[in-house]
């Protein structure tokens, strides 16, 4: 590797659960809000943002994430991931020598999304029926927002989460 580049490396990781967003590197997650910065575009305040020395690390954190992500038994699957997860890395680069003040960043963002469910086949009752009308409302915004995209139409998509309330 060039001596004359420093390089830096952040990793957040996040879950949607029941149209919340939660920090999983977070011990204490609560309902953290999603915000339009308009140089970086949509931001989640409050997520966890943490720097990466090594291949390891970044295992670990995955691994500690993973942990606190919401699953439970349906009658399809005996630890059906409940929420949507997002892994985002964040890369910076400069060049010590030639331009010291110009940063480059790069993002690399993955999804692990929850499976659709259909009530009548997953004979799911209950908070777990609620969960599964979350999940499939997500995923067809996402749907929806791709298909637009795909179109290529002057369309602005936009997936907005709501804060569910039981009643």
């Amino acid at each position: 590797m060039d001596k004359n580049w420093d390089f830096a490396l952040q990793k957040s990781y996040l879950e949607i659960y029941n149209e919340q967003v939660h920090d999983l590197l977070n011990e204490s997650p609560k309902n953290l809000p999603i915000l339009e910065d308009p140089v970086k575009g949509p931001v989640v305040q409050g997520l966890i943002e943490t720097a990466i020395k090594s291949p390891q690390e970044i295992i670990e954190l995955i691994n500690i994430g993973n942990s606190r992500r919401v699953v439970a038994e349906t009658s399809s699957n005996k630890f059906s991931s409940r929420s949507h997860a997002i892994l985002i890395l964040n890369l910076q680069k400069k060049h010590r020598v030639e331009d010291p003040n110009k940063i480059i960043h790069a993002k690399l963002v993955m999804a692990d999304l929850a499976g659709s469910e259909r009530a009548c086949v997953s004979g799911n009752k209950g908070v777990r029926m609620l969960e599964g009308g979350n999940i499939n409302r997500s995923l067809l915004a996402l749907g929806n927002c791709i298909k637009m995209l795909s179109e290529k139409a002057p369309k602005i998509c936009e997936i907005q989460t709501f804060v569910c309330s039981n009643r």
